[in-house]
């Protein structure tokens, strides 16, 4: 089993992509999309993913190169512990020497699913003064004061926000973000297959 890796590695920008739940086979082809993304517009940049069960599939993905999860990193309520050393203190460290943080996308931003700890460790992200991106979520509607509050301010701070699907717009700007700042893509998993060879007019 592959550890999780411990610092930064040479390049920039250092780009900490969170929120891959690697145990959904979905979740690792957007992880890798994402990383192939990330990488497309900055060649030299420094990538890391603060992915979930990375200690049980981190081999099967060896293209890239993983840290605890977002939350454990950040030792946000809620969060599971983090092994192999590491301690809460260098999990800030990394966090705070990142150039950006990017949420990677997907459909956790539903309130039936009770992300607390996702929403605490973005809200800790914003806090500390890192940049803060989403890109291919799914964003539900949240009815929990305390959710809403956490969202407003982490979606408000976002410098940038692309969803999924045309109801995600909404209620992405229901919760605080700047109108200008959402933009409806696709789901970027779809960014690992060719496009599709053009249509005979």
């Amino acid at each position: 089993m592959r550890a999780p890796t411990a610092n930064w590695p040479s390049g920039r920008p250092r780009v900490l992509v969170t929120d891959g739940w690697l145990a959904n086979a979905g979740d690792a082809a957007i992880a890798l999309a994402t990383d192939a993304l990330v990488r497309s517009v900055w060649p030299g940049a420094a990538v890391l993913h603060a992915s979930y069960h990375s200690d049980l599939v981190a081999d099967a993905i060896s293209e890239l190169d993983f840290v605890p999860a977002l939350d454990a990193l950040l030792a946000v309520d809620g969060a599971g512990p983090m092994s192999n050393g590491w301690t809460s203190a260098h999990g800030e460290r990394l966090v705070r020497d990142a150039d950006l943080v990017l949420s990677q996308g997907g459909g956790f931003l539903l309130e039936h699913y009770q992300p607390w700890p996702r929403l605490f460790a973005h809200d800790r992200v914003v806090n500390l003064g890192v940049p803060f991106a989403l890109v291919g979520q799914t964003i539900g509607v949240f009815r929990a004061a305390r959710a809403r509050a956490l969202l407003r301010r982490t979606l408000a701070a976002a410098s940038a926000l692309t969803v999924r699907d045309a109801p995600s717009v909404a209620h992405a700007i229901d919760l605080g973000a700047d109108p200008a700042r959402v933009v409806h893509t696709s789901d970027l998993s779809l960014l690992l297959f060719p496009d599709p060879p053009p249509v005979p007019v």
